[in-house]
């Protein structure tokens, strides 16, 4: 019943106390193994490492220091997502304003390109109408020519 009552992490902890004295692991070799695990990346366990250590050793300085260096890596790490987000947004952000000018300038050229084509359409209207009457004045000479 009381097992219970205790939380797993405790006993875990209480685990690995029991397991590190039974291996005789002095505080040398707990250092050397959270300073391993904290070099491979393996930051949880590091601190359970460290936690367990400091339980049995608590004022080791080279394992305070060694916690207070993951605790500084942790916020570095923090920092520079927070920056690598805050950069993202950023760019979203200039690239919205890209896009709106140049869909703006969009709307000038296609105005400016609007009126080119409606101006060469009026030419082609009016090439269109003087050939017309050319044949029209030539076809009526030929009727006349034809009369005689």
């Amino acid at each position: 019943m009381l097992l219970k009552l205790i939380p797993f992490k405790i006993i875990v902890a209480v685990g690995l106390f029991i397991s590190l004295n039974s291996y005789g692991q002095d505080v040398t070799d707990l250092f050397h193994t959270a300073s391993q695990q904290f070099i491979h990346g393996k930051t949880d366990e590091c601190k359970q490492t460290i936690a367990t250590a400091l339980a049995l050793y608590p004022n080791d300085k080279r394992l305070i220091e060694l916690r207070k260096r993951i605790k500084e890596e942790e916020n570095k790490n923090q920092n520079n997502k927070d920056q690598q987000k805050q950069d993202q947004q950023d760019k979203k952000e200039d690239q919205k304003q890209k896009d709106q000018q140049q869909q703006q300038q969009n709307k000038n050229i296609s105005q400016e390109d609007a009126n080119r084509i409606l101006e060469a359409m009026q030419n082609e209207e009016k090439e269109l109408q003087k050939k017309l009457k050319m044949e029209k004045v030539q076809a009526q000479r030929g009727k006349t020519l034809k009369n005689w």
